[in-house]
């Protein structure tokens, strides 16, 4: 996609400690990509330099135009609204990094910000690159809403979120189908590209107002093999539109964490 004032390096280099700490640029060591999905203001932040270059910024309000969704400075008739524009905004990363020949892309929405209590050691990485050497995994979840949680209070896990231990941080859902919201810090391997693309392009998707959801209908429905980091490191913060404050989140993630995994020591 040719969208120059949408789709650019960054620009601003420095601190940024409630997104990038010792652990996320740990993580970030892992991809060839990082994108930052963002409107107005959220774009201009800075990026340390142990990433500055792998950085890409997606402008919202600029990817609009470029995707027709936003014509002569108004919403093009009949779209779906911000959910419709946010996952375009998704797709469109994937596809870049797609492009790139990235073996692995992270992709953060600007509301994220990391859990500045989440601690990693030297041997928790181990085990974290020894079980990603034994998984065919699509996705590293960084930051999600256990939305039965927040509904429901603690219960019993459902089957589908049982968690197959990976590590004493992390564990592997095989299968799809955990209702697990949010998509402001995530990884994707590119064996998961084509897949990821190809959800989005679905029937009644990206033109269409029913289009999925990337929050609400692909990452928590339709994407297996899938590592679950726990305790969860990122949490979003503009999140009160849907009425749930940031220690509600890390209340919900820790019933997730009490109830679906159980970490011991993993085989490899």
């Amino acid at each position: 996609m040719n969208c120059p004032k949408g789709i650019l390096p960054a620009t601003i280099r420095g601190d940024n400690p409630e997104v990038w700490n010792a652990v996320s640029l740990e993580m970030a060591r892992r991809v060839d990509k990082i994108y930052w999905l963002c409107v107005h203001e959220g774009c201009d932040v800075p990026f340390p330099d142990e990433i500055f270059d792998k950085v890409v910024v997606f402008r919202g309000e600029e990817v609009d135009v470029c995707n027709k969704f936003v014509i002569d400075g108004k919403p093009r008739e009949g779209l779906g609204g911000h959910t419709l524009q946010a996952s375009a905004m998704h797709m469109l990363a994937t596809m870049h990094g797609w492009s790139q020949n990235a073996n692995a892309v992270m992709i953060m929405e600007q509301d994220t910000v990391m859990d500045g209590g989440v601690e990693w050691s030297a041997d928790d990485w181990s085990s974290f690159d020894a079980a990603l050497e034994a998984k065919p995994w699509n996705v590293i979840r960084m930051g999600y809403r256990p939305i039965q949680y927040e509904y429901s209070g603690d219960h019993a896990c459902e089957p589908q979120c049982m968690c197959e231990v990976a590590t004493s941080k992390a564990c592997f859902l095989a299968g799809a189908g955990c209702d697990l919201r949010g998509a402001d810090a995530y990884v994707v391997h590119n064996r998961f590209f084509s897949r990821y693309v190809d959800i989005f392009q679905g029937p009644g998707c990206i033109d269409q107002v029913t289009c999925s959801a990337v929050d609400n209908g692909v990452l928590n429905q339709q994407v297996d093999n899938s590592f679950v980091l726990m305790p969860q490191w990122n949490y979003q913060t503009e999140a009160k539109a849907d009425g749930i404050s940031f220690d509600a989140q890390r209340a919900n993630a820790g019933l997730l964490s009490k109830n679906c995994f159980n970490p011991t020591t993993p085989e490899w």
